[in-house]
């Protein structure tokens, strides 16, 4: 790890927190119809795809020991279902007379998701180079636009005030911070092992985040063509920039 890959990722963070600033505000000021909710998403899902396979993939190949990516990969597709039945139950709760109460359940699968998001990005810079971060970034910050719009309305709906509702997406954003800075300082020199393992969690956690939670959310909120459109040109958008 040198002082230039931190100054790095210290700069790429900067975009996904500020795009949950945004979308925070968005949400509490005016927030987006369907169509462009929908659309967003797909494009998000089409940029995470480009980076799996254009990024993780041949990171993962790399690297080698096929025995410990299938370790990694296992791992994330655990850990990611792990993450999806606490949504689950923090959904739940504005079922369950609790809709007054802040959800805790969904907010730390959040606040994790972003973490593990985080260290992938400091991995990536660390390991693979600073264009596979950037990109990394870039599609973090399309997919981080709409969960704070989508984290603030629903704090809003179960009683929170604008300003709490504002604050909580980019309080989260912080753990993406963390996990990158700690990323970056702790994985420059990590072994092989275990970066096989590392790229093979990323590309089950962005597998997992592109298909069954921005996929399944664009779709619900706007099966039309015109957004639909957006999952090709976020994905030929990444393409360029990788």
């Amino acid at each position: 790890m040198t002082g230039s890959e931190l100054g790095i990722v210290g700069l790429l963070v900067v975009f996904p927190v500020l795009a949950a600033v945004v979308g925070a505000i968005w949400a509490v000021l005016r927030p987006p119809g369907a169509r462009l909710t929908s659309g967003v998403q797909y494009f998000a899902a089409g940029a995470v795809l480009a980076v799996i396979a254009l990024d993780l993939l041949p990171g993962m190949h790399q690297q080698g020991h096929l025995g410990f990516a299938i370790v990694g990969f296992a791992l994330g597709v655990v850990i990611l279902l792990g993450l999806k039945q606490l949504e689950a139950h923090g959904e739940a709760e504005a079922h369950d007379g609790q809709a007054a109460t802040l959800p805790v359940s969904l907010l730390v699968a959040v606040g994790i998701d972003l973490l593990i998001d985080g260290i992938l990005v400091g991995g990536s810079v660390a390991t693979l180079g600073r264009a596979q971060g950037v990109a990394l970034t870039i599609a973090l910050t399309v997919v981080i636009l709409p969960l704070a719009v989508s984290v603030t309305m629903d704090l809003s709906n179960r009683g929170a005030s604008a300003v709490q509702a504002a604050l909580a997406p980019p309080l989260l954003s912080l753990a993406l911070v963390i996990g990158a800075l700690g990323g970056v300082v702790l994985l420059g020199e990590a072994p092989a092992t275990l970066l096989a393992g590392l790229f093979a969690f990323g590309v089950a956690a962005l597998l997992f985040l592109a298909t069954e939670e921005l996929l399944v959310e664009a779709r619900e909120t706007a099966d039309t063509p015109p957004p639909a459109a957006m999952l090709f040109i976020g994905f030929f958008a990444l393409l360029h920039q990788s």
